[in-house]
């Protein structure tokens, strides 16, 4: 017998509430609050349960404190496309976002153009041409296609995720997006 009452006490914002419970029983019961309820802003909560004891336990209770952080995220390099006839030398670069959770982030990636480029490119490569994607429900991205290149020069393209309120930023500058117009 007895019950369990719950508490939880942001550091900053609004105090969550339990969206449902369970009764005590074997020892055990539970509070589940909503997805989306615990924010970075609200970090760290204090969560409380209470014990209101029976004629054979006496009352306690404990309390647990947790933070809330961005999850890691990845920019991968999937693919790297080329228009065809008048459009032949006119390139988009193809990522691919996920989450360290398996989810899929959600915002924008900057994509870098460099020319003369053997080794990556990244916002500080010199002349460094930017153009900005949004990533789709797939966690897809595709820059949009570039101005006409010039034929045998070498080029790198450079992808950097921005992050969002769930998930860090991450990028793939790497040589994996260099090529020869």
């Amino acid at each position: 017998g007895g019950s369990v009452a719950w508490s939880i006490t942001a550091h900053a914002g609004a105090n969550p509430t339990c969206s449902s419970t369970t009764a005590l029983s074997s020892g055990v019961a539970t509070c589940t609050v909503n997805g989306g309820t615990f924010t970075i802003a609200g970090s760290p909560y204090t969560i409380k349960a209470t014990y209101s004891g029976n004629s054979d336990y006496s009352g306690s209770n404990g309390s647990v404190t947790q933070n809330i952080a961005l999850i890691g995220s990845q920019t991968a390099f999937v693919s790297l496309t080329h228009g065809t006839g008048g459009s032949l030398r006119k390139y988009t670069d193809h990522v691919q976002v996920t989450g360290s959770d398996a989810g899929i982030p959600t915002g924008q990636v900057f994509f870098y153009l460099c020319a003369n480029a053997t080794t990556g490119c990244t916002a500080t490569t010199s002349g460094a041409t930017k153009t900005t994607a949004t990533v789709t429900g797939t966690g897809a991205a595709q820059s949009p296609a570039s101005a006409t290149l010039t034929s045998g020069k070498k080029y790198c393209y450079g992808a950097v995720y921005q992050g969002d309120t769930d998930y860090l930023s991450s990028s793939d500058t790497t040589t994996d997006q260099c090529f020869t117009a």
